[in-house]
C-alpha cells in the first residue's frame, strides 16, 4: 500500500503531493543529497517547492509511470515541469516532458510558453 513519508508542498504552502522518500531519491541524486544530509527537508519530510500544484502532480505521475503522465496538460505546465525536473535532475521525466512539451508546442502555445518563462 502507498505509505507517504514526504510532502511536496507545492508554491502556495498550503497544498502537498504526496511522495515516497525512496521513490525520489533512488531517481534523483539532487533530493538523495538532500535527504542525506541533515537538511530542514530531511527532519521534516517536507520539501517547499515553488512549483504550482499542477506541475507537482504531473512530475509525480511522470516518475512513476511516463506513460501515465496527463496528456492533456498545458504548455505552462509541461514548462514547469521541466524546469523542476531539471532542477531536481529528473532525467527520464525531463525527457518525457520536454516531449510532450514539443508535441505541444504551436505558435499560440509558444508565446504562452514564452510569456510564462
Amino acid at each position: 500500500s502507498f505509505r507517504p513519508d514526504v510532502k511536496l508542498l507545492s508554491l502556495d504552502g498550503n497544498t502537498a503531493v504526496p511522495a515516497l522518500r525512496h521513490v525520489l531519491t533512488s531517481n534523483s541524486r539532487v533530493l538523495e543529497r538532500m535527504f542525506a544530509a541533515h537538511t530542514a527537508e530531511a527532519q521534516s519530510g517536507t520539501i517547499k517547492t515553488e512549483a504550482t500544484l499542477s506541475v507537482l502532480e504531473h512530475v509525480m505521475k511522470s516518475l512513476h509511470c511516463a506513460a501515465c503522465a496527463d496528456d492533456e496538460a498545458d504548455a505552462v505546465v509541461l514548462l514547469g515541469a521541466c524546469e523542476l525536473a531539471a532542477r531536481w535532475e529528473l532525467g527520464a521525466v525531463f525527457r518525457s516532458t520536454a516531449s510532450a512539451l514539443r508535441n505541444k508546442l504551436d505558435a499560440r502555445s509558444a508565446a504562452l510558453v514564452l510569456a510564462a518563462a
